[in-house]
């Protein structure tokens, strides 16, 4: 199943990707910890608040453009997701 979602953030292109890709940049926005390999099959993990913990692969990277990734929730049984952003 393959999921899509677009969320309108009032920034331009290039400072949305810097808050999906660069870790201080999401810590300041919605994680407390984050960590991210910037690269199509590099994995990201973002601890959005103690014990909720997603995590997954990145599967495409356009810079200052799109990132597409799986997602998925530390404990989860089921598969990761794919997202496009």
């Amino acid at each position: 199943m393959t999921a899509e979602k677009s969320v309108l953030v009032p920034l331009d292109p290039d400072e949305t990707f810097a808050l999906l890709t660069e870790p201080e940049r999401l810590r300041r926005w919605q994680a407390v910890t984050a960590r991210v390999e910037l690269r199509a099959g590099g994995q990201y993990r973002w601890t959005i608040s103690p014990g909720h913990t997603a995590s997954g692969t990145i599967t495409e990277v356009e810079p200052g453009r799109r990132i597409v990734f799986t997602w998925g929730w530390k404990g989860q049984t089921t598969c990761h997701r794919e997202h496009r952003r």
